[in-house]
């Protein structure tokens, strides 16, 4: 390695300590090479296990080893989560059918749908169980419906080739969709059963609202699962990045 290369990857290095994130653009521009130079520098990191790429920059290395357990996820940003929640359930209308999949901020929905009488379909065990309580206090009216399938212990959940066969059988107003990461390019998850789910319920619906706290805007995972042609609405906490131009119209960003 020339000695200029190793001040620059110093450089970068430094910036990602401080910054946790680092951009071609800026980078190419900052230390005054061509963006093609700053790839090859960042792809040469990712090989060493320095930094995680994504597409126009990197973050530093995080290894990803397995999902979160459901309990651990919801104590994550659950303030943000739960504000994203409250403006989800504004979306539900008398007499919808939804579909709700696996996740920490999807399952706080139950908490603020009221007066509404809907039908709710879903392949996690928590949201059923949370919206049967609120069924049982009679904030709502209305059917749910716990999709059948093999569980997952660790996410409370249900997925498998029944549990796609049984969605087949509705159509779907709205589906209320979670992930775990999000890129330009795409929606991405952990579990490829789970996103096989998530994915046949935003087919099987008129509108897909996607919902997406700020810790997943702009970070990838194992599996994407759909596009953002896919989706009606985004609702996060945090305003889309500058460049995704194609988001602008579809994103809302809550007060929290």
């Amino acid at each position: 390695m020339s000695k200029v290369k190793h001040v620059r990857i110093q450089m970068i290095e430094e910036l990602l300590k401080t910054n946790k994130k680092v951009f071609v653009k800026v980078l190419s521009e900052y230390l005054r090479v061509s963006p093609e130079t700053i790839r090859r520098d960042l792809d040469e990191l990712a090989q060493m296990k320095l930094v995680n790429r994504f597409h126009g920059g990197a973050t530093l290395y995080k290894k990803v080893e397995k999902e979160p357990v459901f309990e651990q996820k919801l104590q994550s940003n659950s303030i943000a989560k739960k504000r994203i929640a409250k403006e989800a359930a504004t979306r539900i209308e008398n007499g919808d059918i939804i579909a709700v999949d696996v996740g920490s901020t999807t399952v706080h929905l139950a908490s603020y749908i009221s007066g509404k009488d809907i039908t709710i379909v879903t392949n996690s065990i928590v949201a059923a169980d949370a919206f049967s309580q609120a069924l049982e206090r009679q904030q709502f009216t209305g059917k749910i419906i716990l999709l059948g399938g093999y569980t997952n212990p660790t996410q409370r959940s249900v997925h498998g080739a029944l549990t796609l066969n049984l969605i087949d059988n509705f159509q779907f107003n709205k589906s209320f969709i979670s992930c775990g990461g999000l890129l330009e390019q795409g929606i991405y998850d952990f579990d490829l059963d789970e996103t096989l789910v998530s994915s046949k319920m935003i087919r099987n619906a008129q509108q897909a609202i996607l919902l997406v706290d700020g810790s997943k805007v702009n970070i990838s995972s194992l599996v994407k699962f759909g596009d953002v042609v896919d989706i009606h609405e985004i609702i996060s906490d945090v305003v889309y990045p500058s460049k995704w131009n194609r988001f602008k119209y579809i994103w809302t960003k809550v007060q929290v």
